[in-house]
């Protein structure tokens, strides 16, 4: 014969769990608390001969740990994440291609004469005259010769990168 529990009741591994779970979400809250200040993040621009840089990206290196970047607007403004206050960012701006602009195809015309087609009209207006030039040794951390000193803290400010 089978013994039985009156209805209602946990058997012993529900209640186990249940106290498990109570333990851990009461060790997670007191924890919590506990943890290292999220990390922060620096705003700026990039300009190059007084004009905002764009389509790019800003790469930020600490002399030790993980790279950050961030792609720069339409008027060469960024956003880096995850900047630790404390310490030096050596800086390199690349530049990146849009799709569709300037992808010139031959296509051929009703009077047999090659022309390039342009996909412009896909990217819009605003972008298609940005692609500002500027010189490549600003792709290298090495040739750059841009920072951002986090050491005393982040930036009052948002800091400015004008390219020469």
């Amino acid at each position: 014969m089978l013994a039985s529990k009156p209805i209602g009741q946990p058997t012993l591994g529900v209640a186990m769990i249940g106290l498990l779970l109570g333990v851990s979400c009461f060790t997670l809250a007191l924890c919590s608390g506990c943890k290292e200040p999220l990390p922060e993040k620096v705003t700026g621009s990039v300009t190059y001969k007084g004009k905002p840089v764009f389509p790019a990206k800003v790469m930020l290196k600490p002399a030790s740990g993980n790279g950050l970047s961030a792609n720069l607007t339409n008027d060469g403004q960024f956003t880096v994440h995850g900047i630790e206050p404390g310490k030096t960012y050596d800086v390199a701006i690349e530049g990146i291609k849009l799709k569709g602009i300037a992808n010139a195809k031959p296509s051929k015309t009703g009077s047999g004469s090659e022309q390039p087609k342009r996909r412009e009209d896909k990217v819009p207006e605003k972008f298609q005259q940005a692609n500002i030039a500027f010189p490549k040794k600003y792709a290298s951390f090495d040739t750059s010769g841009l920072t951002i000193d986090c050491s005393n803290g982040l930036p009052n400010s948002p800091v400015v990168l004008e390219l020469n």
